[in-house]
């Protein structure tokens, strides 16, 4: 398969700039694999999450998990969360 050049540079990023999350489970004390997320956000006074499809409970474990490091390590002590209610 032949790569536009913006293509392959993204592909080239992407693999350079991978890191493993070992668990999406909420309960673990183990946060070292979140590290490179708080190296990603620095300084930043703002992180926006973006929205998971409903029913996709991995996705909300992921989330908490997360939520959790970005309140315990980095210091955000505020959350805004978007709720939609009806159809």
């Amino acid at each position: 398969m032949l790569f536009t050049r913006a293509q392959q540079d993204m592909k080239d990023f992407t693999l350079h700039n991978i890191h493993t999350v070992t668990t999406i489970d909420p309960a673990s004390d183990n946060d070292t694999d979140l590290a490179e997320i708080g190296k990603a956000i620095g300084n930043a006074r703002i992180v926006m999450l973006g929205e998971q499809d409903h029913g996709d409970a991995p996705s909300f474990l992921a989330k908490t998990r997360i939520i959790k490091y970005l309140h315990q390590k980095m210091g955000f002590d505020v959350l805004v969360l978007k709720a939609i209610f009806g159809h």
